[in-house]
């Protein structure tokens, strides 16, 4: 977006005279983002972020769609969605205590996602990139959480990079202890949105910060 995009001093007579800057943060990759007393600069900041996971986004589209016509062009399966293969693994791993993930058979609600997640067609499309599971203890997830590289650590979930989170202290910190328990929230479980890197890096990370669980 250009500064006055949304066209606020055309439109509406609305020209901001004090524009300055109320929130600034850098990140790692040398990017930042400002936010700003006026509208439209603020927009323009986020919009650089949005294009970007849109870049991402349709890259991954447009692989996708290449080797699903070369499998399906062979008579193959195509490969599964990320999330699925990341949570079978994690199943699958000795430090694991339980894994939850909607397009496991084993997941409380795994009939309703099957219902819901077909994208219009009759098979399951996938069980989403929101993978939960549990470490047992809270040192033990918060070891994992420090030795992870490529895996960016948040209490936001869903981007296009891959995200983990703790939600004992984060995202569900204003619950009691005793509410936390009720929904079977103990301080070993971690949260991992799972991104557009490619899998197999993705879960060398994983597997690399298991083992400081």
């Amino acid at each position: 977006m250009r500064n006055d995009e949304l066209h606020l001093i055309r439109d509406y007579g609305i020209e901001y005279i004090q524009a300055d800057p109320i929130y600034h943060m850098h990140f790692p990759d040398g990017s930042y983002i400002t936010q700003w007393r006026d509208l439209d600069r603020t927009c323009e900041e986020f919009a650089k972020f949005s294009k970007k996971d849109g870049a991402a986004y349709r890259r991954m589209h447009d692989e996708n769609e290449a080797i699903r016509s070369v499998f399906e062009g062979n008579g193959l399966t195509p490969p599964g969605f990320p999330g699925k293969s990341v949570a079978d693994r994690l199943a699958e791993h000795p430090k694991i205590k339980a894994c939850r993930y909607p397009g496991r058979s084993d997941h409380p609600q795994h009939e309703v996602a099957r219902r819901q997640m077909t994208a219009g067609g009759n098979a399951m499309a996938g069980g989403g990139t929101l993978v939960a599971f549990d470490l047992g203890a809270q040192p033990a997830a918060f070891g994992f959480l420090n030795a992870l590289g490529l895996v960016d650590i948040s209490n936001n979930l869903g981007d296009a990079r891959s995200m983990a989170t703790h939600p004992t202290t984060t995202t569900h910190r204003s619950m009691t202890e005793e509410q936390r328990l009720e929904i079977g929230l103990t301080p070993g479980w971690v949260r991992l949105s799972v991104g557009l890197e490619s899998p197999e890096d993705l879960w060398r990370d994983l597997e690399r910060a298991l083992r400081a669980a």
